[in-house]
């Protein structure tokens, strides 16, 4: 089993993921978010059909605004995909939830509203 989540630590938020054995968590790397000063939330994983690991996460960019980032785990490290998702300016995207099934990729659903940028931050929704 596999768990991700966030953490505030020194005034930073940390996205980390780790393994469950059944006695004790094994981190799978370090922190996965960009920078740990800005926004992150909403962490959420599948296992594409090569039996990878593929974490989906709301990332705040430089201006304060979420985007949509995915990163596949190769074993060793995080690596992103190419992204953000987030195609169109006047959305605000903030949750995601993805699918695995053997032998295809995740699919990615996400949750959006139209901007301005509500003053709270957005939840994540339902697992």
């Amino acid at each position: 089993m596999h768990v991700a989540w966030v953490e505030t630590r020194g005034g930073g938020r940390l996205l980390r993921v780790a393994r469950w054995s059944g006695s004790e968590r094994i981190p799978l790397g370090s922190a996965v978010n960009f920078d740990p000063t800005r926004g992150v939330r909403c962490p959420r994983l599948a296992v594409e059909g090569e039996g990878k690991l593929v974490l989906s996460r709301s990332e705040d960019d430089a201006a304060g605004v979420p985007q949509l980032w995915l990163a596949r785990w190769d074993g060793s490290t995080w690596i992103d995909l190419p992204g953000p998702l987030d195609t169109e300016p006047s959305v605000l995207v903030y949750d995601a939830q993805m699918a695995g099934q053997p032998g295809y990729r995740p699919a990615v659903s996400r949750g959006a509203a139209r901007r301005p940028i509500p003053p709270a931050e957005p939840a994540c929704g339902p697992s």
